[in-house]
Order: C-alpha cells, then sequence, then structure tokens
C-alpha cells in the first residue's frame, strides 16, 4: 500500500480470481487498513469474484472502512 501512495495511485481495484476463497473475508479488510494507513484518498474497488456469490457465499462489506475523499 505504501508503494501505490508513493506512486500516487489514485485507484486500486483488487480482483479475487483464482484467489483463495479463504482469504476473501481477511484479504480485502486487510488491503483497505493498508490504504487508509498511507494517509492518501485512494479509491479502493473490491471484486468479488462472482462465483462466490453464486455458490451462496456472503458477502460481507460491513467490515470494510471505506472511505472517497
Amino acid at each position: 500500500a505504501q508503494t501505490f501512495a508513493k506512486w500516487g495511485v489514485d485507484y486500486l481495484k483488487l480482483d479475487g480470481c483464482y484467489s483463495d476463497p479463504k482469504t476473501y473475508d481477511t484479504g480485502y479488510p486487510k488491503v483497505t487498513t493498508a490504504l487508509n494507513v498511507t494517509g492518501r484518498p485512494i479509491v479502493f474497488s473490491c471484486s468479488w469474484p462472482a462465483y462466490q456469490v453464486g455458490a451462496g457465499i456472503k458477502v460481507n462489506d460491513a467490515s470494510f472502512d471505506l472511505f472517497i475523499l
């Protein structure tokens, strides 16, 4: 996240395709926290794989501390 902030990144999309479904509920919030710690306003787009929702797995966005400045 610090590297993205140093590069002046304004938008980051995290795509979960081909990643381990067991890490979705922890991975996305960890990236959110890391981006917030940088102090740079970065729009964070979480792209939950469609097959996760199709499999009946609930996407929990309540744990995200999102912001847009």
